[in-house]
Order: C-alpha cells, then structure tokens, then sequence
C-alpha cells in the first residue's frame, strides 16, 4: 500500500452532548476518495476523527488506482444499494494517447491490503454508448450519465449522448440529447440541471424535453455567488417541505486567495431564495486557484446534518504545492426557522442572511493536506464518501 503523508492544519472539538461516540458516527468506517487524473486515492476518516489528541498525525492517502493500470482514466461513480460502481472514462495507449471512451461498468470493493485489486469486472450492463467524459446523478431512482466537455479537443459526442439506468428494468435507456456541450449539473430534488454552453437547462422526465431555466438562473444574479459550474454534481439536501440546500465555494479577495462557503436555498423549481455564509469551514484557509469543491452528506438525524467537504487547488505557503482541505462538520437548521414560509424569489428579490440565522454550524476536524510533486496533473474529476 502506498501512502501519502500530509499535514494537519486545524482541530476543532466537537462541543455536541453526543460525545466523541457521537462524533465518530455516520462516518466511522468510511473513507474519502478523490479521483485525479489516473489516480484514486483513499483517506480514511475514521482514523481523522480518532487523532484528535495528536497535533502531528498526518493523514494518509492509499493508492487505489495508479497511471499504469488497464482502468480507463476519469471514471465516475454511482450508488446502487451499499454497493459503488465506476463507469465511462477515457482509454489511453501504453504511451498516453487517447485511444476512445469506455462504456463499461465497474463495481469498487476497498481492498485495504491490496488497494489495486479494488476495481472489478461486474455483470451491470455496458452503456449504450461509450463517453470518455461524462457527468453522473442519480434523480428519480435512476442512474443519469450525461457526455460532458470533451476529454479531448476533436472528439466526436457519443450517441445517445443521455442515458438513464432504471433500477426495475436493469437496463440503460436512451432520452433527448442536451442543447449544446455541458460542463456541470447539479440536482434540486427530482429535478435535473445542466449548465452548458446553451444557458441553463433542466430535464422534464414526464415530458422528456429538455427546458430552458431562465428564471432559475436570473434568481442567482442577486446573490454574491454565481451559478456551480463545477464538474462534479453539486448534491442537494431537503430541509423543509419544499425547499433543498447545497454547499458551494467562491473565491474572494485580492489576489482571489479566500474562500467562502455558502449554504444555498432553492426552492423545488431551482430558484435561489437565500443563502448563508458558513464562515467556520475553512476559516483562514488561503489558496491560490481552486480546482475543485466537494461535499457529500455522511449522516443526518433530524435537522441536524454530519458532511464532508474537500477544497483542492495551490497553497501559498509552498511554491506550487498542490494542496485538500477537508473538513468535517455539523450542519443544523436552527429551531426558529420556518423556510416553508419563505417567500419564492422574483426580480430583485434576494436575501442574503449572516451567519447563525438559518443554521448552526459546528465544525468537528479540518486538515490542509499538501501533496506536493507527487500529483502530476492536479484536476480532480471525481469524489466521494464510502
């Protein structure tokens, strides 16, 4: 097993009555993957959280996938059950040159004495097309793949260039292709957006049309943060009836070296009612370039919410260190709060709250985590919890 040794940037104790068994919950056993370009590294957290007496303990990053396996490059992943399945990605020659796109799926089973044997041949069906790039969100209990920004400059779209695999059927299934090339998503309750070079677009499974969302994309012009135009799909969560929230980042200040987290409100037609900063998530942290921001939900109880999240870009303090922050913390809707009142957006409507009005935020373990020179090429195309 090959090991990655980082540094530790911040501790945090949890002040929840839950206690430290509290702490470890919804995360104990669960690791978190990033996936570079040709690498897949794993980071126990687990073992992040249980360090919280050692100011020195280092993460540490187990190799699960290195440049010289037969595995195509920049595979997603989706969850079926308790089980992980990565899929798609860019096939390459013994000399790095692109050879097509696969469509093939793979199930990942942490090995962690033998990571390299994680990936497996399994028996879910091929896609119906292969895509060497693609975007991946599960809506309405199906599977979405999406062909997104070429992976490389030439390379002719995939037919279908949208499928869907239906859990009762077993099978992938083909919809309307989207306008134009698409290069992010995100997901508001069953409801599926694409942000490409067209605008902004949502998908109708009932008409099986693809919609123009030019309100939901005028209801972000108020707010301090733009549209997610990340790659990986931002993952909504509800809170209240009709209202779901997402974690995004922006980079401020001047160089560009801060970064702020908000938490965004959207109603279920994807319009962007408030937002709060979360100014206790990654507070002081400096970066040069954000490459990429990740969050996944671990465990929630109630309205109280256990995530991840992960910040990759180039640190300051060493000359062209590539550098992860992640983060634990807890996310809660305080008491008082009645988001099912909260008035839907129109022209110039926009509230933006300060911190501690819609949620509580209790921040359990940070760490910056330098790779250094042992990232090639730095852009991460996938993450998540498992």
């Amino acid at each position: 097993m090959e090991e990655m040794n980082t540094e530790e940037h911040e501790e945090v104790e949890s002040s929840s009555p839950e206690g430290q068994a509290g702490v470890l919950h919804g995360i104990n056993g669960r690791s978190l993957y990033l996936e570079f370009t040709g690498l897949l590294l794993g980071i126990d957290l687990s073992r992040m959280l249980e360090d919280h007496e050692s100011v020195a303990a280092p993460l540490n990053f187990s190799l699960y996938l290195g440049e010289k396996t037969n595995f195509p490059m920049g595979m997603k992943h989706f969850k079926l059950g308790n089980k992980l399945y990565l899929l798609g990605g860019a096939i390459l020659d013994e000399e790095g040159k692109y050879i097509g796109g696969s469509n093939k799926v793979f199930e990942f089973v942490p090995n962690h004495s033998c990571p390299e044997e994680s990936i497996k041949e399994c028996d879910m069906p091929l896609l119906r097309a292969p895509k060497c790039s693609l975007l991946v969100a599960e809506v309405r209990n199906l599977i979405c793949v999406i062909h997104a920004m070429p992976y490389k400059h030439g390379v002719v779209p995939p037919k279908p260039m949208f499928e869907v695999y239906d859990r009762n059927d077993m099978e992938w299934r083909k919809l309307a292709d989207p306008p134009g090339i698409v290069f992010g998503h995100y997901v508001v309750g069953e409801t599926l957006f694409i942000i490409g070079t067209e605008g902004l677009f949502y998908y109708n499974f009932l008409s099986k049309k693809w919609t123009r969302a030019d309100e939901a994309r005028s209801s972000f012009q108020y707010s301090p943060i733009e549209l997610p135009k990340r790659a990986i799909c931002l993952r909504d969560f509800q809170f209240g009836k009709d209202f779901h929230v997402m974690i995004n980042v922006q980079q401020r200040g001047s160089p560009q070296d801060e970064v702020a987290i908000y938490a965004l409100v959207l109603n279920k037609n994807g319009l962007l009612v408030c937002c709060q900063e979360l100014g206790q998530i990654f507070s002081g942290v400096k970066i040069g370039l954000v490459k990429h921001f990740f969050f996944d939900l671990g465990w929630e109880v109630g309205d109280n919410k256990r995530m991840c999240a992960v910040l990759t870009g180039y640190g300051y303090d060493v000359q062209s260190s590539f550098i992860a922050c992640v983060s634990i913390f807890n996310l809660r809707k305080l008491d008082n709060v009645a988001l099912d009142n909260l008035p839907y957006p129109s022209d110039g409507f926009f509230t933006e709250f300060p911190g501690n009005t819609l949620f509580e935020v209790t921040v359990i373990r940070e760490r910056i985590c330098s790779l250094g020179n042992q990232i090639d090429k730095p852009c991460i195309g996938d993450a998540f919890l498992f």
